[in-house]
């Protein structure tokens, strides 16, 4: 068995006393939605994501998402990623995954910023982040894709910082598995632009635990599940009634999946109960024409 607990453990700990600078810059003034939305739209396709697949990136891509007040940076994603890859034998490139993920055409985001698209500084604007599929048909957005998935903000040198948080839906590899449309609430974007629309961005937002439960934990699962089968250690550390099998709910109830996995974000509601993980990922974008 591979030793991941206690690095996984104490990345824990330290992500909760990590400090992000805090900004002196002077306050922006409230963003008109509906003069930002009724803007021309230009349209940017994802070329590259770059996620928090070692521990100096959690804080390097994330966010201060719920402003508490050690201003510290969240971004729990990076940890279970981690996990997988310092247990599960075999399964040490999630970046290699989403890259070759992105190459095939199978993880298409959109970011469609609503500017006037001169790359000048500019009051009111709006960057929706959607899934997108490319087809016989083109490149367009995703016939089911949420609506009303936006982050809105002023763009001041080139960089479009959300003044509020927001929403945005984007197409995630997540762990070995297929990309799967992954909803982030509470968005954080700092993204670079130009008169072609957004080329760099950095978001960060939280993905509830009823997604992560469904979706994140279940790959987490397999993989630790498959690596198990030949690891009697690890067997032993998620096979909690020792039968010597271990099941889905074994894996998701232990004390190491709910330490590395519980909520740390209170997103919903704001009834001060932890509801969501925190993500963080750089992307970068190119043109493109719908």
């Amino acid at each position: 068995m591979r030793r991941f607990l206690p690095g996984v453990v104490l990345s824990v700990l330290l992500l909760a006393g990590c400090e992000e600078e805090v900004s002196l810059e002077e306050p922006e003034p409230p963003v008109d939605q509906g003069a930002a939305d009724a803007k021309p739209a230009s349209v940017s396709v994802l070329s590259g994501m770059t996620i928090p697949a070692q521990p100096w990136q959690n804080d390097a891509l994330g966010f201060d998402l719920d402003h508490d007040s050690r201003h510290s940076i969240d971004n729990k994603l990076g940890l279970i990623i981690q996990l997988a890859t310092d247990s599960v034998a075999g399964f040490d490139d999630p970046q290699g995954h989403v890259d070759r993920e992105i190459a095939s055409g199978n993880m298409v985001t959109l970011a469609i910023l609503r500017s006037q698209g001169r790359g000048a500084d500019e009051d009111d604007v709006s960057l929706e982040l959607v899934p997108g599929v490319r087809d016989a048909a083109g490149l367009r957005v995703a016939p089911d894709a949420p609506q009303g998935m936006r982050v809105y903000g002023h763009i001041r040198s080139g960089r479009l910082v959300g003044r509020e948080p927001g929403t945005a839906s984007i197409k995630l590899a997540l762990l070995d598995s297929l990309p799967v449309d992954v909803r982030l609430i509470g968005v954080a974007v700092d993204a670079q632009v130009d008169a072609a629309g957004v080329f760099e961005m950095k978001l960060g937002g939280g993905i509830e635990t009823s997604f992560a439960d469904q979706h994140l934990l279940p790959s987490l699962y397999l993989l630790i599940r498959a690596a198990a089968a030949t690891d009697a250690g690890l067997m032993q550390l998620f096979d909690t009634n020792k039968d010597g099998t271990m099941t889905e709910t074994e894996f998701i109830q232990s004390n190491t999946t709910r330490t590395v996995a519980s909520p740390d974000l209170d997103l919903v509601g704001q009834d001060q109960k932890k509801d969501s993980i925190s993500a963080g990922v750089r992307m970068t974008f190119r043109p493109a024409v719908l």
